[in-house]
């Protein structure tokens, strides 16, 4: 038989061996490759154990920093010290530490400490150790990292590595107090132990580089040749992330050589066999069974990411048994993708809770109808509604009962809009204009609504009071009784906007302002807009004038009846704006509850007003000052706080402080305002009622106040010499103050007329005109002098 090479077998042959001589070349670039992967991996592992040992270094490093910081923090005189910013003594107190056992036993290398105040401004320093001050500026990196940080994270260590010239530093800020710090300890030392623990636990000569790439630290046989040595780099950052310490070790890999090579030749020698053995038996099987069922795959998934649609088409091939198990996962992934996208869809564009479109669909179907009428000219309308006293039913009940109310309300407004009467004016046949009218959740206690082809305010307002009688009867949740109302804001498209953003921003308007004046529902006006923009002027003014101090206080004495003498003075608040001259109280403090300025305006007025105190009480005028609180105050969580700092700030008794709030303010959330006005009675301050007669107060309600006193509204006073029913209700309200054991003040007392009655009738204390108008300081001060009210 003749060999020829156009041959099937010859050619069978030369490509057997073909294939063999690549699977042996390519063993051969695998293994050279597997080498220099393991030679990477060993560096690899070796670079990690290098971080994580000097990670846990460090900690250790840093725990020691810290030990040694709360060393020198609960020295009672080195926090005396800091409070009063005694510079001597802190710099000698923290000399005195570089002889303690920490530093003079070597187990920190301390170089120097810094003592900052609460600012991060310095203090004072230890003149022991090296001077850094001039040429490293304490590591600056960490002072300004640490100054930058907010909250609870303020008390914690902070840490960093640095470097001057030669030396590799470990900088660390310790905070100096508990809660609230009084200051800062910044200690720097010199983590030269770190280097030598490192490279006695490691077991490699270790070279410790500045990042002027100067020598900080080389061990004594660095220079040592290492045959098959590797070099291996870690970078110790600063706070910045940026690289302050450069770490070189070397490592010997003779031994992984040495495997090395005796692996390749063995390598060689079996890949050669298993290329000839597996080339034969496998091409066709490999083939038929997996090539081409994998393409089909493959083209399938061609199509799926062309068209979406093609997910959950079901796919048979034939094939080895895995490709029968991955055809069938592949068909349940697919069928699992293709519900998932169904589902996204629906979590984007619907509310989990009410099972209402969101806000995002909202906004794509108010979209939908701007691009309409800016085609066609078809019209349409938008409320946004705010479900009234919501909020009182979450802090009461709870979140649980608030989401069934939410269920509640959602399916009526639903019922509301599915009222055949609302859809006469949309043609039957116009699918897409109904499909396009819906109610939606915004989120919170806030919804939507869009009606098309509507274009009358009339027609408008009707279905406003259609939504109004849906919400006005009593939700029952858990057994429980509610009364909510709805402040509904309604838009007209174009009238009132056209594009989205201007129609959402105008209904919003238009629903604050219902709510804000209990109109129920109010159609948009151009007006709201110049209001809400006044409201945002005045807003940014008054937090200017916060800051730069630009507000004043007027005092105006209550005199007790009983002896004629002054007693206490009510602290008013004063602003004369620098272009509008002099503005209300009630309308900027109105301004300030409604963008959530008024919690910071009154710690101005309880820092101000308390620091008054203290100055009279220095001059021996010892009277008490009535503090005005808005009842957006008791939702102040730092209330408290602020006022218990200012008392001991200022060094006044509680007992000499009284806080007023109105009637009002109290009945707007009774369970609420009991627990907070239980709060400042245990701190000892005295509580009182302002307005009293104004507002809709139980007086068994009443009767659980720890209030001290009522103070009788002015309207009552002024008019009781005329009206007989005004002076009935003085009369009145005095004695069931006094039967309470309350005392009684009368506001608005402008004659001795209305003063001698008030008298006759056992009133307590007296506040008006008729004795003083409220006064600035320095007027005040020349009243107590000559007025025959003022103490003698």
């Amino acid at each position: 038989m003749k060999f020829c090479l156009s041959s099937l077998r010859a050619q069978f042959i030369l490509m057997i061996f073909l294939i063999s001589a690549v699977g042996v070349i390519s063993s051969i670039v695998i293994m050279n490759m597997n080498y220099k992967h393991s030679v990477e991996e060993s560096r690899y592992a070796t670079e990690e154990l290098i971080k994580q040992e000097f990670l846990t270094l460090k900690k250790t490093h840093n725990n020691l920093l810290q030990e040694f910081g709360l060393r020198i923090q609960n020295n009672k005189s080195f926090r005396a010290a800091i409070k009063n910013r005694n510079k001597k003594l802190i710099q000698d107190l923290l000399d005195e530490e570089f002889f303690q056992y920490f530093v003079t036993a070597k187990v920190l290398m301390v170089n120097k400490i810094y003592a900052f105040d609460e600012t991060f401004t310095l203090i004072s320093q230890s003149s022991k150790g090296d001077d850094f001050e001039s040429k490293f500026h304490m590591c600056p990196q960490l002072v300004e990292a640490a100054k930058k940080r907010q909250g609870a994270s303020r008390i914690k260590l902070i840490s960093s590595y640095c470097n001057h010239h030669e030396h590799a530093l470990n900088s660390v800020i310790v905070p100096i107090g508990t809660l609230v710090p009084m200051g800062y300890l910044q200690i720097i030392s010199r983590p030269d132990n770190i280097f030598e623990n490192a490279e006695q636990k490691l077991g490699m000569p270790l070279r410790i580089e500045t990042t002027a790439h100067q020598s900080a630290y080389q061990s004594a046989n660095w220079l040592n040749i290492i045959p098959d040595e590797l070099f291996i780099y870690h970078v110790l950052p600063d706070i910045a992330g940026n690289p302050a310490i450069s770490i070189v070790m070397k490592k010997n890999i003779g031994r992984l050589h040495q495997s090395f090579t005796q692996s390749r030749t063995l390598a060689i020698s079996i890949v050669s066999l298993i290329c000839l053995l597996c080339i034969i038996v496998f091409y066709y099987r490999f083939e038929k069974k997996l090539v081409k069922p994998l393409k089909t795959l493959e083209n399938q998934l061609t199509e799926i990411e062309a068209d979406e649609n093609q997910l959950g088409k079901t796919l048979t091939l034939e094939g080895s048994p895995e490709i029968q198990t991955l055809t069938g996962k592949f068909n349940k992934l697919s069928q699992k993708l293709a519900e998932f996208y169904g589902s996204l869809e629906n979590l984007a564009y619907r509310d989990q809770l009410t099972s209402l479109p969101n806000r995002s669909k909202l906004l794509d179907i108010i979209d939908f109808h701007t691009s309409l009428n800016q085609r066609d000219g078809t019209p349409f309308c938008l409320f946004i509604m705010g479900i009234d006293r919501f909020k009182n039913v979450n802090e009461t009940m709870g979140h649980q009962a608030g989401d069934k109310l939410l269920q509640e309300i959602s399916q009526r407004l639903a019922e509301v809009l599915r009222k055949s009467d609302y859809l006469e004016i949309i043609s039957v046949g116009d699918k897409q204009l109904r499909e396009n009218q819906f109610v939606s959740r915004m989120g919170g206690d806030e919804f939507a609504a869009v009606f098309p082809a509507v274009n009358e305010p009339e027609f408008a307002i009707s279905i406003a009071e259609k939504i109004q009688d849906a919400l006005r009867s009593a939700f029952v949740i858990d057994q429980f009784s509610f009364n909510l109302g709805v402040s509904i804001g309604v838009v007209l498209c174009p009238q009132h906007g056209s594009d989205t953003q201007t129609l959402m921003q105008n209904a919003d308007l238009a629903m604050h302002h219902a709510k804000e004046n209990q109109l129920g529902f109010s159609l948009y006006d151009a007006h709201l807009s110049e209001r809400s923009l006044n409201i945002l002027r005045m807003d940014s003014d008054l937090r200017k004038a916060i800051a730069n101090n630009e507000l004043s206080l007027a005092f105006q004495p209550k005199i007790d009846l009983r002896s004629n003498k002054i007693t206490a003075v009510e602290v008013l608040l004063r602003w004369i704006h620098e272009e509008q001259g002099f503005i209300p109280p009630d309308q900027f403090i109105t301004v300030a509850e409604h963008t959530g300025l008024i919690n910071e305006l009154t710690h101005w007025v309880l820092h101000a007003a308390l620091k008054q105190k203290r100055e009279w009480d220095q001059q021996n005028h010892h009277f008490s000052v009535s503090i005005n609180l808005s009842a957006k105050n008791l939702w102040d969580k730092k209330l408290l706080s602020v006022i218990r700092d200012e008392l001991r700030q200022n060094h006044i008794m509680p007992q000499s402080v009284i806080l007023e709030l109105t009637e009002t303010a109290v009945m707007s959330d009774p369970a609420y305002a009991l627990v907070v006005l239980n709060q400042l009675s245990d701190l000892g301050l005295k509580l009182s009622i302002d307005d009293f007669g104004t507002g809709y107060s139980s007086l068994s309600y009443l009767k659980k106040l720890p209030v001290d006193e009522i103070k009788i509204d002015r309207s009552f006073v002024m008019e009781m010499e005329s009206d007989e029913n005004d002076a009935v209700i003085v009369q009145s309200t005095i004695d069931l103050a006094h039967n309470m054991g309350l005392k009684v003040v009368a506001e608005g007392v402008e004659t001795i007329t209305a003063l001698e009655n008030l008298k006759q009738q056992s009133c307590d204390l007296a506040q008006g005109f008729y004795m003083a108008k409220p006064m600035s300081n320095a007027d005040f001060m020349e009243w107590l002098k000559y007025s025959p009210w003022a103490k003698q």
